[in-house]
């Protein structure tokens, strides 16, 4: 069998089961932190897998099940996944410095890149969707 002959995955379901594994990790990964956190436990990390669940598993599966859209842009689809890797790791950050008893003023710039680039994904993908696909459909 050639390598050209393989098919390739849509982002979209690489998108949905790599976010599934990412939220895994995170809750495994504050689990374990919340356990040696000697008593002290911290929201941002307690629901840390929230953020690639919501953000990613979820908007994945929409796209996935329910409407099962035309698959994303690279350029989205990378975009995106940054956004929530940026918002993934904003939570974890303030977690352990909750935890360790200090603060950062630093921690708001990952809440706000990372929504910047969720919204520069969404909007990146619907532009290709409406404005390059919808002249194809008319």
């Amino acid at each position: 069998m050639s390598i050209l002959a393989i098919e390739e995955k849509s982002h979209v379901s690489e998108g949905f089961y790599g976010m599934a594994a990412a939220s895994a990790f995170c809750l495994i990964f504050s689990a374990i932190y919340n356990h040696f956190g000697h008593g002290v436990h911290s929201f941002y990390m307690t629901y840390l897998y929230l953020c690639p669940l919501l953000l990613g598993m979820v908007f994945y599966g929409i796209f996935l099940f329910i409407f099962e859209v035309e698959d994303m842009s690279r350029f989205s689809f990378n975009v995106y996944n940054s956004g929530v890797a940026a918002l993934t790791i904003g939570a974890l950050l303030q977690g352990v410095l909750e935890i360790a008893g200090t603060a950062s003023p630093y921690i708001i710039v990952y809440g706000i890149l990372g929504g910047l680039m969720l919204a520069m994904g969404v909007v990146s993908y619907l532009f290709k969707l409406f404005f390059i696909y919808g002249d194809r459909h008319r």
